[in-house]
């Protein structure tokens, strides 16, 4: 059975066994919103999905999810890369206990692997957001974004933040610092994440990617405040570093396509919605 099928039929089994989302009450309806543009590597593509799947098998991620007012929260994976790219792997799911959160991480683990184009971090927000529409009623809405790159594509990334704080949605952030983007966690701060309590984990080696994201998802769901790298009111980066910049590593980027090609990876002629 291929990677594919055995994604579809997980998926399939996940919509039809766990309950409806209409009027069920969450204490988080959480949006994951993770990087495939081209300036993820293999590995850190590979790591970056085996990081939220062993995340949401963790025993201690799971009671944090069920140990709230409600006993439940809703997540949504979503992948993205160009402004054409955002794809939904994971539709909203109420994570109430650990049968719950181990189905979905089957989902993710079976899911083909994708990449693509550039960097829109501000496509990505924006769809993310548009998520919120058909999301259960929560007592928080956040976007947790992953990126290693500063926005390249698509509109301004601090007016689709805006566009998401005006609706009462938080921003957190995992930036991947690299050399191409070291001034990324700076970026992250200045002008992408936003909202009550926002926060983001920096990264600075692909390895620390999945104690980040557990840790990182520990303090989401229990509502705890980070104190390092709050957002900030006074920009002190520009928000169209990336923009500028465009072009300079973009050839570099697509020459590790041909390189180690996983056997589930795969890029869809269109763009999957």
């Amino acid at each position: 059975m291929t990677s594919l099928i055995r994604y579809l039929l997980a998926l399939f089994l996940a919509v039809c066994t766990l309950p409806a989302h209409a009027e069920e009450r969450v204490d988080l309806a959480l949006v994951l919103a993770s990087d495939i543009s081209f300036s993820v590597g293999p590995y850190e593509l590979d790591l970056q999905r085996r990081s939220y799947v062993n995340a949401l098998r963790s025993p201690r991620v799971i009671n944090a999810m069920t140990n709230g007012r409600h006993g439940q929260i809703a997540i949504a994976y979503l992948e993205w890369g160009d402004a054409k790219t955002q794809r939904l792997v994971l539709p909203w799911t109420i994570i109430d206990g650990p049968q719950a959160a181990l189905a979905s991480a089957d989902i993710l683990e079976t899911a083909p692997l994708h990449r693509s184009g550039e960097t829109s971090i501000s496509e990505a927000l924006i769809a993310a957001t548009a998520l919120f529409s058909t999301a259960p009623r929560a007592s928080h809405w956040i976007i947790d974004i992953s990126a290693d790159g500063y926005n390249t594509a698509g509109a301004p990334v601090t007016e689709a933040r805006d566009q998401a704080l005006w609706q009462g949605i938080t921003i957190n952030g995992l930036p991947i610092s690299t050399d191409e983007a070291p001034e990324l966690s700076a970026y992250f701060r200045d002008c992408v994440i936003g909202g009550p309590g926002a926060f983001l984990v920096a990264i600075d080696q692909p390895d620390d990617f999945a104690r980040a994201l557990e840790q990182k998802m520990m303090l989401e769901i229990a509502s705890q405040k980070a104190t390092l790298y709050r957002a900030s009111s006074a920009r002190k980066i520009n928000c169209q570093i990336g923009e500028q910049n465009v072009g300079k590593d973009y050839n570099r980027q697509l020459d590790d396509i041909t390189n180690g090609q996983s056997e589930r990876w795969s890029w869809p002629k269109d763009n999957l919605d």
